[in-house]
């Protein structure tokens, strides 16, 4: 996938239906964050958090990044 993490991570969430609330109570963050990421606003996404979407999306980290 072409694009920025925050691309990547609101191309996933829409196309498997997860609304930005449920990405972050999955993942243990605020929605405020995930939508600052989706806005490109990236550069303080930690690592384990990157793993965490991997493993909800079912990507490997790689791919989000």
């Amino acid at each position: 996938m072409s694009g920025t993490i925050g691309t990547s991570i609101k191309n996933l969430r829409i196309a498997q239906q997860v609304t930005q609330a449920d990405l972050a109570k999955a993942v243990g963050i605020s929605v405020q964050a995930v939508s600052k990421w989706e806005c490109g606003r990236v550069d303080d996404i930690p690592t384990s958090k990157i793993k965490a979407m991997a493993k909800l999306f079912d990507v490997q980290p790689s791919y989000l990044i």
